[in-house]
């Protein structure tokens, strides 16, 4: 049978029972056991039409293992940030250690340098005094030119650094120490 044809709405009953409503006949169907939530879709098996053992569901398929020596990132960055995937990692000669994690960079005319960069300064607590002191916490800069790596809404585009998830930029300014290398495509 066509899982399509053995779909029906499950509402509950007050007894424990569950009753379905949108059998082809017209007529009301009971299922004992235990009622499930309303709205539920229902295929084939023992609370279904075929009588079968619907206990195994099969798992959906595993994602698949990021490996960064399929991107651009050389071994020796300690970072990297891949601007158009909106991901950044932290790794040790080639190993993640971190990630990878979401990140949002520079919107259109205020865009994030591509290039291999190392950091330079690294500040805590972070404030903005060209952008209206917007904080900037666990900011790593790796430009002369004002760019860091620090937390930030990462669905909301940059004036050029790279927004991280706040409780990464903590650890990411915990790992790196100065001259560490960065590499941004």
């Amino acid at each position: 049978m066509a899982l399509g044809a053995a779909l029906f709405t499950v509402a509950c009953g007050g007894s424990g029972e569950q009753t379905e409503s949108g059998d082809p006949t017209g007529a009301p169907r009971t299922a004992t056991g235990t009622p499930g939530p309303v709205g539920a879709v229902v295929a084939e098996g023992t609370h279904g039409t075929d009588g079968a053992d619907d206990t195994h569901v099969p798992a959906p398929p595993e994602p698949p293992v990021f490996d960064p020596a399929t991107t651009p990132c050389p071994a020796e960055a300690a970072v990297c940030v891949d601007i158009d995937g909106r991901r950044s990692w932290l790794q040790q000669d080639g190993a993640v250690t971190l990630g990878p994690v979401p990140i949002s960079s520079g919107r259109p005319g205020e865009d994030t340098p591509r290039g291999t960069f190392h950091t330079v300064r690294k500040v805590k607590d972070e404030v903005s005094y060209v952008f209206d002191g917007d904080a900037m916490p666990n900011s790593v800069y790796f430009t002369g030119n004002g760019h860091a790596l620090h937390g930030g809404d990462v669905n909301e585009e940059s004036h050029g650094c790279v927004h991280l998830p706040e409780d990464v930029a903590a650890h990411y300014f915990d790992t790196l120490g100065i001259g560490e290398t960065v590499v941004v495509y």
